[in-house]
C-alpha cells in the first residue's frame, strides 16, 4: 500500500528499507508541476532527522547545490541523507547535470563522513536510483559492457556474442586476443552480472536485465513480465 501522506512516512522511524522511501517519494513529487529537490536527512541509525524541500526550480530544472546541503546536514548532525527530486515531464531518465551533481555530492560528503545512500528520480512513468547509475559511471568498462551485450541481445537474438566477441567488440581488447588463455571476458562478465543483481536487489524490483550463470548474453524481461531469452554458452563464470 502507498504511503498517502507525510505523517505517515515520519512515523517510519528507520528507514532502512528502499521500498518504503521509495513510496512515499513517489506519491510525494511524482506529479509535482515543476521540479523540486527534496532531502531526507538521517541519523547514524538511518532514522529520519528530517524531510526539506531545498529547491524548486521550473518544469525542466531545480538546481542542486551539494555545498548547502552539506551545511544543512552538518547543522542537523545528520550523518547520511537521500537526495531526491522529481522530473515533471514523467521521464525519470537523469541528465548529465543530475549524475554531475550526484557524484560531487558524494565525493563532497566522503570527506566530511557524510554518507549519500542515494538520488532518486521520480516522474509519472517511474522512477530511478542514481546510485547505480554513478556505480556505471564511476567504472566506464562495466557501461561499455553492458550497453554492447544489450545492443547485441536486441539487434542479434538469433546468434549471441561469443567470448571472442565480447573481449575484442565490447571491451575493447586487441584483435590478437587468445580467448583459451585469457578469463578476461568472463571475469568482466561475471562482475557486470553481480553489479546487476545488486542494482535489482537493493531498489527490490524485479531483474529486467539478467546474465545467467554459464552465459555471455543477457535476459531482457519485456513489459508482459515474460522474459525474452538471449543465450550464448560458455564456461560457468
Amino acid at each position: 500500500m502507498l504511503v498517502s501522506s507525510k505523517d505517515e512516512m515520519l512515523d517510519r522511524t528507520c528507514l532502512s528499507k528502499a521500498a518504503d522511501v521509495i513510496e512515499y517519494l513517489v506519491v510525494a513529487m511524482a506529479r509535482l508541476p515543476v521540479e523540486e529537490v527534496r532531502v531526507l536527512f538521517l541519523d547514524s541509525k538511518n532514522r529520519l532527522i528530517s524531510d526539506e524541500v531545498v529547491s524548486r526550480g521550473t518544469i525542466s530544472e531545480a538546481p542542486i547545490y551539494p555545498r548547502e546541503i552539506l551545511k544543512r546536514s552538518l547543522t542537523l548532525d545528520a550523518t547520511a541523507l537521500i537526495l531526491a527530486h522529481n522530473h515533471p515531464s514523467g521521464d525519470p531518465k537523469p541528465s548529465e547535470g543530475d549524475i554531475d551533481a550526484t557524484l560531487r555530492l558524494v565525493k563532497a560528503g566522503k570527506e566530511l563522513g557524510l554518507t549519500v545512500h542515494d538520488h532518486i528520480i521520480v516522474g509519472s512513468e517511474g522512477w530511478i536510483s542514481l546510485r547505480d547509475w554513478v556505480d556505471f559511471v564511476r567504472s566506464p568498462v562495466m557501461s561499455q559492457l553492458l550497453r554492447y551485450l544489450v545492443e547485441e541481445a536486441i539487434s542479434n537474438p538469433e546468434h549471441p556474442p561469443k567470448a571472442y566477441q565480447v573481449a575484442v567488440d565490447g571491451l575493447g581488447r586487441t584483435e590478437d586476443f587468445d580467448v583459451q588463455a585469457d578469463s578476461y571476458p568472463r571475469v568482466q562478465v561475471g562482475r557486470l552480472r553481480k553489479m546487476l543483481a545488486a542494482h535489482y536487489a537493493a531498489i527490490g524490483s524485479e531483474e529486467r536485465l539478467r546474465i545467467p550463470i554459464g552465459h555471455y548474453a543477457v535476459e531482457i524481461q519485456m513489459d508482459d513480465g515474460e522474459l525474452e531469452k538471449k543465450q550464448s554458452r560458455s564456461e560457468p563464470n
